[in-house]
């Protein structure tokens, strides 16, 4: 039976992200364009809400991860750091 394959996450970058500012993710792609993974971080204290390509904003908890396709946009309602990352496969 086949194994299945390892990933680890490799950070590529961090980004200070500015209250009701779009964020494009052509934009990020074209500066990282290694990157893969968005990785959204917040300590809790200060609850953090992101609106993904207009729907309605949602609260994120600590290191909310997903993969950046090309065509979102995201806005923060809290200044903010996000990660740019990428998965890596392990031998």
């Amino acid at each position: 039976m086949a194994q299945p394959s390892q990933f680890v996450l490799t950070h590529v970058a961090g980004m200070s992200i500015k209250a009701g500012v779009t964020y494009a993710t052509a934009d990020i792609l074209a500066t990282y364009t290694d990157a893969n993974i968005l990785i959204m971080k917040t300590d809790s204290t200060i609850p953090i809400t992101v609106s993904i390509s207009g729907t309605d904003a949602f609260e994120i908890e600590f290191n909310e991860t997903t993969y950046i396709e090309t065509g979102l946009t995201y806005v923060f309602n809290q200044d903010c750091v996000v990660a740019i990352a990428k998965y890596v496969a392990t031998p």
